[in-house]
């Protein structure tokens, strides 16, 4: 499951995600958001997570638990169907109401829809999120050919380098194929003028 990079901040200042080390952020994918561990996206798309979540909040600000205590176990529909039927009150008052259809999503484990909730309860309690920011594309040919490269993007050597077998690769584009192809020229037919002539000049030595 993908969060917004500032929601997955103030999950780990609540210390409800792992938090990233300073020298290494947490990767970023191409949508701008940031991938949950296998772990915290599995607590959040049973509801645990947020269950946990406003727990921790209510004991900072002085509103009830959510019922934690009972909720289940599990990835099953069932399971993740109780477990978003408890929350459902508990969440309205941050004006996030769970109708039939949403929880329906929810239950089929749609994790955008969670991930959105998830993004509506921090504009709730924190405040707006900022607009996400794309990662630069990838270099041209990237990953199988992004940008019309193929594989031959995916590394360069410097112009003018010696590389280890001796050779030197210049600032050049590769000659065509056909250039290097050496297509041998057919014979002429058996007692036609030309092989005439090609033996003259042979015993000749040559033109």
């Amino acid at each position: 499951m993908e969060v917004h990079p500032e929601v997955f901040r103030w999950l780990a200042a609540l210390a409800l995600v792992p938090a990233a080390p300073s020298s290494s952020p947490p990767p970023v994918t191409r949508s701008g958001k940031v991938l949950l561990e296998e772990a915290a996206a599995y607590a959040f798309e049973n509801g645990q997570g947020f269950g946990t979540l406003l727990s921790n909040l209510g004991a900072q600000r002085g509103m009830p638990p959510a019922p934690i205590d009972t909720f289940k176990g599990g990835g099953s529909p069932v399971a993740r169907l109780y477990n978003w039927n408890l929350l459902t009150p508990v969440l309205r008052p941050f004006g996030i109401a769970l109708d039939v259809d949403t929880k329906a999503l929810i239950v089929a484990g749609d994790v955008d829809v969670i991930s959105n909730i998830l993004s509506r309860f921090y504009e709730r309690v924190v405040g707006t999120l900022p607009d996400i920011v794309r990662p630069p594309s990838a270099p041209a040919g990237m990953y199988g050919g992004l940008g019309g490269g193929g594989m031959r993007d995916m590394y360069v050597e410097p112009p003018g380098t010696d590389i280890e077998n001796g050779a030197v690769v210049h600032d050049r584009e590769p000659a065509p194929l056909t250039a290097a192809v050496d297509y041998a020229v057919p014979p002429p037919p058996r007692g036609s003028k030309a092989l005439a002539t090609a033996r003259d000049s042979e015993a000749g030595g040559g033109v």
